[in-house]
């Protein structure tokens, strides 16, 4: 069974840059849907861990920064 659904379209244009030629929409959600729910391994988390600790505590060496307004008006 199928349903429809509504969105913007910012976001139909956003799913459709994230899709291949044959990739339906349901392939693309589906798609992010199993980046969302998948976990980190230990050593992952360990590592993410880590970057947190440094950019709580001041360092951002490992941050690259951008403007916002910008990379809004590439979508």
């Amino acid at each position: 069974m199928s349903k429809t659904i509504k969105v913007s379209d910012s976001v139909h244009y956003q799913l459709g840059l994230r899709g291949t030629k044959n990739d339906t929409y349901n392939d693309i959600i589906q798609r992010l849907l199993d980046e969302v729910n998948e976990e980190f391994t230990d050593e992952e988390a360990e590592e993410f861990n880590k970057r947190i600790e440094k950019f709580e505590s001041g360092d951002y060496s490992d941050t690259t920064k951008i403007d916002i307004e910008e990379e809004l008006k590439k979508i």
